[in-house]
């Protein structure tokens, strides 16, 4: 990152918790920690899920969590999964971290979570996913719309 002069704060690092006691390791615990001190961003990855420990959310200091995309599938049809995952958003939001929700597939999801504070929506919904190729295709086509709009705000005035 140093070397190529990228600043290490457009990264965001996804802590997956495969095995809660590789998390506790003082090895883990001292590579988070640098990584945090050098700029990098933290998400919790995999929020309402077994392997989720709430530990991590005191021991790391996290920029945003990501709810599991197996809670949201849920939440229009199963009130209980709704308020889990509304619990979660609040949890999150106490601790002061922004909330990702991972999964959602339609309209309904994306206005629930909306209107329950989630403020990142990742999903079918919102984009599939593309090749590089494909998204640096899509990047080259909206910054051309913008220098577009740019040039005719320009001539307008």
């Amino acid at each position: 990152v140093q070397e190529k002069g990228v600043d290490p704060s457009s990264f965001e690092l996804q802590l997956m918790n495969g095995n809660k006691q590789s998390l506790q390791t003082e090895a883990i615990q001292d590579t988070v920690e640098a990584l945090k001190a050098a700029g990098f961003k933290l998400a919790q990855a995999e929020l309402g899920t077994g392997q989720c420990s709430f530990d991590n959310l005191r021991q790391f200091s996290f920029d945003r969590v990501k709810i599991h995309h197996s809670l949201i599938e849920n939440i229009c049809e199963h009130e209980p999964t709704w308020t889990i995952a509304q619990m979660l958003i609040n949890l999150a939001e106490c601790v002061g971290v922004d909330v990702l929700a991972d999964g959602i597939r339609n309209e309904e999801q994306f206005a629930k979570l909306s209107l329950a504070g989630c403020t990142i929506a990742q999903g079918s919904f919102i984009g599939e996913p593309l090749l590089p190729d494909e998204f640096e295709a899509l990047l080259c086509q909206e910054t051309q719309k913008g220098e577009e709009a740019s040039q005719a705000i320009r001539e307008i005035h």
